[in-house]
């Protein structure tokens, strides 16, 4: 009787796997804003009251954040397993018992020898393959 017998292995291999993406870079940024402002003077002449505009630059410095898109990849080791089978044959006897006859030939001597033989049964095992 042949059958298989099988065992079962992991082929395991290192891969790398990667994703792509976009990192913000940001930096911050003092803008200066300046805005135009009328400032009054005003003076009291021979008892009137005289007043006068006159212009002035208030400037302040203001934060920004100013940011841009940069390209990156990632990549990591990861292990990839790998099934496999490998498979041989096993063959099975099928025994059982089975006698065949030995046979000896005897002299034995009363008034003529005379030859006869002594059979005897002998027990042997027989196997078959398939």
């Amino acid at each position: 009787i042949e059958e298989e017998y099988c065992e079962t292995y992991f082929d395991v291999s290192i891969g790398k796997e990667c994703i792509d993406f976009h990192e913000a870079i940001c930096e911050t940024v003092s803008t200066k804003i300046c805005t135009e402002v009328n400032e009054q003077q005003c003076s009291t002449i021979s008892g009137k009251m005289q007043c006068s505009s006159k212009p002035r630059s208030s400037c302040q410095s203001v934060p920004q954040q100013k940011c841009r898109s940069v390209p990156r990849k990632k990549c990591i080791s990861v292990p990839h397993a790998k099934p496999g089978k490998h498979c041989k044959p096993v063959i099975h006897k099928d025994c059982h018992p089975k006698s065949r006859e030995e046979c000896h030939p005897v002299s034995h001597t009363e008034c003529h020898p005379t030859k006869k033989q002594f059979c005897m049964s002998v027990p042997q095992t027989h196997c078959q393959s398939y």
